[in-house]
């Protein structure tokens, strides 16, 4: 028996505390496509497992205070949280993500909506360096 649409987004959401690139693409289907917000789009589970391999480097240890979570069939939609640290310092980004589950309990699509700006301003704030 597959696991719900929602407790595989639950799931994925709780395994970025450990920030293991492995055990976050298991979570993806083959031809997933992740969209991240201002910073484009992802096709296929190579660059999505590149992708969110560079954000578990610079942020290692992300956890997600989950403060709504919607789900209609294959769709759950996630208000939430993310609590991180870089050089020490905690910060945080408010993020909407919109999942699409697979029947085989993988995601196939997540869009990531979020304010960039507000998390580069603490960024700046707390004096990080980051290169792009």
């Amino acid at each position: 028996m597959s696991d719900s649409p929602e407790l595989v987004v639950r799931n994925f959401l709780a395994c970025w505390v450990k920030s293991d690139i492995e055990e976050i693409a298991s979570f993806f289907d083959n031809d997933a496509v992740y969209v991240d917000g201002p910073n484009g789009t992802h096709r296929g589970l190579k660059d999505i497992k590149a992708t969110l391999g560079n954000h578990a480097e610079l942020a290692p240890s992300t956890t997600a205070d989950i403060k709504a979570i919607v789900s209609d069939g294959p769709t759950v939609i996630v208000e939430r949280v993310d609590n991180f640290q870089m050089g020490g310092i905690p910060l945080y980004l408010e993020a909407v993500g919109v999942f699409k589950i697979d029947t085989d309990s993988k995601i196939k699509r997540w869009r990531d909506y979020y304010d960039m700006k507000s998390t580069m301003d603490q960024i700046e704030a707390a004096g990080i360096s980051v290169s792009e």
